[in-house]
């Protein structure tokens, strides 16, 4: 949108719930979180946080690294 200075996550917080909701619903215990680099979402710590309580019993990421300092509590 116009005068948007944010880099777009590409799929919202819901959606990506939505998706992960529909893939339980059909036997999948397990998610990583890849993509280009998935600590630039703002929105990670509700992801994971939504995934474990939709059930999912192993959540990974394939990181750098660089920027989980700074997720850190």
């Amino acid at each position: 949108m116009e005068g948007e200075d944010e880099i777009s996550n590409g799929l919202r917080l819901e959606d990506i719930l939505l998706v992960a909701k529909v893939a339980r619903d059909f036997g999948i215990r397990s998610v990583k979180l890849t993509g280009g680099e998935p600590t630039l979402r703002r929105d990670l710590i509700e992801i994971i946080k939504g995934l474990k309580e939709l059930g999912y019993q192993d959540v990974s990421m394939t990181t750098n690294g660089f920027l989980l300092r700074d997720l850190a509590p």
